[in-house]
């Protein structure tokens, strides 16, 4: 059984969907201990429009149909580790709500597009642990400019990195990387300096401040300090990343329920 409980397998390895183990529904008790949360948190879910409005039975009870079982695993399972940027959180809140209309291919493009995203940084995390192991215990304050290559510009060192060069001025005036100046006084990126662009990116990314930045950079313990905040950002990119891939099977079972419900064959 998965961690929430929301599919097992049986001996032949097939997939035992929530239809098929809860044709008839879950209560709310039932269903809160299945998720691992309180039932409160569910009546929240309903809401704030993470589940479509529940039935409830004479006695006043809610009973959840296997739709919104899965509606309900899918919101939790996307906000469980939650993130830090604006984008991430406005993602995960579309896709909840894409899965509540019905709109499986809007939602399954957004989740693709949500995966491709935490790989790209799990990407620039492997990036910065070479950089951070290849320095040894030098912090980036101490590191030996190198300035053999040309230096880009501020808006090819965006480019570089995937950033906008608005984002590097703002790290710039907070202190947080000063580039070399050339002719006429222009700023130049060297490759010393494009490393601890790429440090301060992941940092960004994993939800660090301005000030948390400025003391993991520069201050006496930083290479252990930087070490940590990297692996630890790494194994919150990939329980994310495991997320997905149980939040790309429960759309997969809403599709398939939504199949059943209009009398389509199933693809196969």
């Amino acid at each position: 059984m998965t961690e929430y409980g929301y599919s097992t397998v049986s001996s032949a390895g097939e997939h035992e969907a929530i239809h098929i183990r809860f044709p008839q529904g879950l209560s709310c008790p039932r269903l809160a201990k299945l998720m691992g949360r309180h039932p409160n948190t569910l009546r929240r879910y309903e809401e704030w429009g993470f589940i479509e409005p529940v039935r409830r039975q004479p006695n006043g009870y809610r009973i959840y149909t296997p739709r919104q079982i899965i509606q309900a695993l899918f919101a939790v399972t996307a906000l469980r580790a939650g993130f830090q940027d604006w984008q991430g959180r406005r993602r995960v809140k579309s896709m909840i709500s894409l899965i509540v209309e019905g709109s499986y291919s809007e939602a399954s493009i957004l989740l693709d597009h949500h995966r491709r995203d935490l790989e790209e940084r799990l990407t620039h995390a492997l990036e910065v642990k070479e950089i951070v192991t290849s320095r040894g215990a030098c912090s980036p304050g101490c590191t030996q400019p190198n300035t053999e290559t040309p230096g880009l510009s501020r808006k090819a060192a965006a480019a570089e990195l995937g950033i906008s060069p608005h984002t590097i001025r703002d790290w710039e005036r907070n202190a947080l990387v000063t580039p070399d100046y050339g002719k006429h006084h222009w700023r130049l990126y060297h490759p010393h300096h494009l490393d601890q662009l790429r440090i301060i990116r992941m940092l960004r990314q994993a939800g660090y401040s301005y000030m948390g930045i400025l003391s993991l950079l520069y201050g006496s313990t930083s290479s252990e300090d930087l070490t940590f905040a990297r692996d630890t950002w790494d194994q919150t990119l990939t329980r994310l990343i495991d997320d997905s891939r149980r939040m790309d099977e429960l759309l997969a079972e809403l599709i398939l329920l939504k199949t059943r419900s209009m009398g389509l064959p199933l693809e196969g």
